[in-house]
């Protein structure tokens, strides 16, 4: 609960854009690290027909 004399002003404002992006920001470069192990392991995989088309491997990076 917010006290009441509580203003809020252009700095905290700033402050918690800057939280929200920095948040956002990690969960992208969580999901492309996801991509890429999930490509890696496709990569490696021993059959041939389970690795993916170059033009998919292009399209991912």
């Amino acid at each position: 609960m917010l006290a009441p004399t509580f203003s809020p002003n252009l700095k905290s404002g700033i402050s918690l854009l800057a939280a929200i992006r920095g948040i956002a920001t990690l969960g992208l470069n969580i999901y492309w690290f996801f991509c890429y192990v999930h490509l890696g392991q496709k990569l490696s995989a021993p059959e041939a027909a389970l690795h993916p088309s170059r033009k998919e491997v292009i399209q991912i990076l």
